[in-house]
């Protein structure tokens, strides 16, 4: 079920780039995946780091909430996550990769929840 709903969010924001939409697309995927990464699904996780990190349909561009999902991602056993914080936080000064850290503690004694 989880790998279907994946499916889905990216055919979303697929469909909303072919179509040139810049915010429902991006936003209702993001949307979708943070059930699933609230969950603690890694892979989820990723998914809303790559958005972050990328900035595109809607979803700013912000490379301290990138860091903090892809975090998030790695700390779920994710090597893939692993990598992506490493690479982002090498484009990072270290008072951001601070406070995508702060900000991941706090996410984390919320259980993921409202974590934006």
């Amino acid at each position: 079920m989880r790998k279907v709903l994946l499916i889905l969010v990216l055919a979303v924001m697929c469909s909303s780039v072919a179509k040139g939409d810049d915010s429902d697309g991006g936003l209702s995927a993001l949307k979708l995946l943070r059930s699933l990464a609230e969950k603690g699904n890694s892979n989820a996780q990723n998914i809303i780091g790559a958005m972050y990190f990328q900035g595109d349909n809607g979803v700013p561009q912000d490379y301290v909430r990138a860091h903090m999902w892809f975090s998030f991602a790695a700390r779920n056993g994710s090597k893939d996550g692993s990598k992506a914080r490493d690479i982002i936080g090498s484009q990072m000064t270290h008072a951001e990769i601070a406070k995508a850290q702060n900000m991941a503690r706090e996410c984390i004694k919320k259980k993921y929840k409202n974590c934006d």
